[in-house]
């Protein structure tokens, strides 16, 4: 407040100050009880939030387990995929490549596809030849993993990559063996905040896929 009378007043900015700072002192922004009640419930807090991240990241069940079974006696294969999920055959136009089916999550707009060709070289040349392609026709291509597997029996290969369709950041698993002389492929592709939620499904398929 202003006072009436001269020498009453704060004479200088120092004065000022240090009125100042005994308010401060004498009247802190957060009462002593609420800061205590917050130091209690902050830990709290922390966790509903981390239950909650860990919740929207969870493997989703699909189907409610539900099992159906997909046989091509043409290219000898057997594979279980969720009951819901569609299994699409129609063929796509890629030179050397010879798609036998894709099992589509519509939800999810996820995808996993087995492909087959005639291939008489080794499984590391394969590999590397799927690398190459990879660069060529995926926007953004980043190789964030190289590593050996077990595919229906076989030694395999494994190669996860992101990378871009058209405007949407996705994330790619490819899967690979050799038998006789043919090539098996199998790609999981997946935009990449859902690619985690459907991984679990994805790889029981993967790890049901028979080739005789």
């Amino acid at each position: 407040m202003v006072k009436s009378d001269h020498r009453a007043r704060y004479q200088t900015v120092t004065e000022v100050l240090t009125a100042l700072e005994k308010i401060s002192i004498s009247s802190p922004l957060i009462p002593p009880k609420i800061y205590h009640l917050f130091l209690k419930i902050a830990p709290l807090g922390l966790i509903i939030i981390m239950g909650i991240i860990v919740f929207l990241n969870r493997p989703i069940s699909e189907c409610d387990g539900k099992l159906a079974t997909y046989k091509n006696k043409e290219h000898n294969i057997e594979i279980e995929y969720p009951k819901c999920w569609d299994a699409d055959e129609t063929p796509i136009s890629v030179i050397g490549i010879g798609k036998i089916v894709t099992f589509v999550q519509p939800q999810q707009k996820a995808r996993l596809i087995i492909s087959s060709s005639e291939y008489s070289g080794t499984l590391e040349n394969y590999g590397k030849d799927q690398e190459k392609m990879i660069k060529s026709n995926l926007e953004s291509s980043n190789i964030i993993e190289r590593s050996s597997t077990i595919i229906a029996n076989q030694t395999g290969q494994k190669i996860i990559v992101t990378g871009k369709n058209e405007q949407q950041k996705i994330k790619n698993m490819y899967v690979m063996t050799l038998r006789k002389n043919q090539a098996y492929l199998i790609t999981y592709t997946a935009p990449i905040d859902d690619y985690d939620k459907l991984i679990k499904p994805v790889q029981d398929m993967i790890k049901s896929l028979q080739i005789d």
